[in-house]
């Protein structure tokens, strides 16, 4: 991976603020990674460098690898609220590419949103929740519904601290 290549062509430059050029709450993206181990890693702090560079509501930290995690690059989606952040469990294992992306995208919408997209019901339901529930969604770069229920599982990690989302 070439670190001279744009990350995005220009029409996909162009769509981003329609994604993150109005998020309400903002949104800070932790990167566990070596950048020196592969260029995954490396492009996933490019990634979350650029999206902080081009939207005022987006900052990231880049952070070095982790024992806990199987997998990397990991992209931790978190809020903030002044100089705390606040984890809801959302997860991005490895770099988003194709229909991945509308699940990094969903779930950066997810923390912004604090989960408001899901139903009234289904958050006063998930806040009720006293066990831990876990989701791993897996998805490829070629399969379009997954975006759908990333939204969905990544807004119930946002509203129960006892949902992880991966």
């Amino acid at each position: 991976m070439n670190a001279n290549r744009p990350l995005f062509d220009e029409e996909t430059w162009q769509s981003l603020p329609y994604y993150f050029g109005q998020l309400p709450e903002p949104i800070h993206l932790q990167i566990w990674g070596d950048q020196a181990a592969t260029g995954a890693e490396r492009e996933a702090v490019r990634l979350a460098q650029a999206l902080s560079v081009q939207f005022e509501t987006i900052s990231f930290t880049a952070l070095p690898r982790r024992v806990d995690y199987p997998y990397y690059p990991v992209i931790g989606i978190m809020g903030s609220r002044g100089d705390e952040l606040l984890d809801p469990g959302v997860r991005i294992i490895g770099l988003p590419a194709g229909y991945q992306m509308t699940s990094f995208i969903a779930a950066v919408q997810s923390v912004s949103f604090r989960g408001m997209t899901s139903e009234a019901k289904t958050r006063i339901r998930l806040r009720s929740l006293n066990r831990e529930v876990v989701f791993e969604l897996l998805t490829t770069a070629d399969e379009e519904a997954t975006g759908v229920m990333a939204q969905r599982i990544f807004n119930m990690a946002v509203v129960s601290n006892h949902v992880k989302a991966y």
